[in-house]
């Protein structure tokens, strides 16, 4: 492996010999990746009364064999870890888009392409990945999204490529129903939702706002906004309103409005008061 001390502001990235600059290190990174490098950040650190950091940084092209075996044992040491520093790792690694004064409950497990809206709280979900949650909804223990689905319609429900197949790194045959690497769809859950423990909710599916969706659900639909689905599959139970206040709701679309103006007007939504229709158009400010 070829090796190089640079200033962090000014990273090198090492390939075959040839410098390659980048803006920052994350650019490196995910350059060296595209170019067929593996990357790894050996250290950095402060140097003692300077502001410039320094690294060094390691570019080494693997294989694809190679590549599937580290990924492999990076996961299996992943998941013995303690939840706590699997949840800090998940968090640091992907970055979930947090809204204002969420409130996150526990240890959950992050994927990629997460945003939680303002004022939604979660408690500890089991794992949540490609999702958007909306404002002001509320996420009882458990939550499961943005799971990969295997092939039912292969001869095999394994994934033949994947992390636990003996055939991980090997070539893949042209063509074959089995191979699954597209990952899951992105789940939308709405504005006021809440949901209740130990939900597991299909990736690519809309969760519409206002809806209610019972304890130990497995959700395999769209779900209507103020519906009320509980079961496994999640059925419709009810609505929580008849169609005039639901439409009174969409149209106020309250968890839009800032905060100040939610908390003056509490009693009016509470009592439905259609007068807010004219309100909204002259008053509301939004934000």
């Amino acid at each position: 492996p070829l090796s190089q001390n640079v200033p962090l502001s000014h990273c090198v990235c090492l390939q075959g010999g040839s410098l390659a600059l980048s803006e920052n290190i994350v650019s490196a990174v995910r350059y060296c990746i595209i170019e067929g490098y593996s990357p790894v950040i050996i250290a950095g650190w402060q140097v003692a009364r300077r502001r410039s950091g320094f690294v060094w940084f390691y570019a080494i092209r693997l294989d694809r064999a190679y590549m599937s075996r580290l990924k492999h044992f990076l996961l299996t040491i992943f998941y013995k870890l303690p939840r706590f520093l699997r949840s800090l790792l998940s968090r640091a690694i992907y970055r979930p888009k947090l809204g204002k004064k969420v409130d996150l409950s526990g240890w959950t497990i992050f994927s990629q392409d997460v945003s939680i809206g303002d004022y939604t709280y979660m408690m500890e979900a089991g794992f949540i990945g490609r999702v958007r949650i909306g404002k002001f909804s509320s996420i009882a223990q458990g939550l499961t999204v943005g799971l990969a689905s295997h092939p039912f319609h292969s001869f095999s429900t394994l994934r033949m490529f994947g992390a636990h197949s003996p055939f991980r790194g090997r070539p893949k045959p042209i063509g074959l129903l089995n191979d699954t690497d597209e990952p899951p769809k992105v789940t939308s859950i709405g504005n006021d939702v809440w949901i209740g423990a130990n939900v597991t909710i299909k990736g690519g599916l809309t969760i519409g706002d206002g809806a209610a969706i019972g304890a130990g659900s497995m959700v395999t639909h769209d779900v209507e906004p103020f519906a009320i689905v509980a079961g496994n599959p999640a059925r419709l139970i009810r609505y929580r309103f008849d169609e005039e206040k639901r439409q009174l709701l969409r149209e106020l679309a309250w968890w839009d409005w800032d905060i100040e103006t939610i908390y003056a007007n509490l009693k009016l939504l509470d009592e439905f008061d259609t007068n807010l229709r004219s309100r909204l158009t002259s008053t509301l400010p939004k934000d």
